[in-house]
């Protein structure tokens, strides 16, 4: 699968929580570590966490329970992120 960001508006006041909080299918940017500026969406399972990496999509590209530490800008109500999605 094949992703191309092709517009990003996300504005300096937005909520920045842990990747561990994230609600299933808020998106967000990480913005703590060497993951700094990857999109991410949380999945909608409830009965288990998992957050997938959009920027970077992928077999096993994803963070679980285990590392979910991440602080994450979650983009607010009515921001957009556009974005292209494609097969190989």
């Amino acid at each position: 699968m094949g992703l191309r960001i092709v517009k990003t508006e996300m504005k300096e006041e937005d909520q920045i929580i842990r990747m561990c909080d994230m609600k299933p299918l808020q998106v967000g940017i990480v913005v703590d570590n060497s993951y700094t500026g990857t999109i991410v969406m949380r999945t909608t399972d409830i009965n288990r966490f998992e957050v997938m990496d959009l920027t970077k999509p992928g077999p096993d590209c994803c963070w679980t329970d285990i590392e979910c530490d991440h602080k994450v800008k979650l983009l607010p109500p009515g921001e957009t992120i556009t974005i292209e999605l494609f097969n190989d």
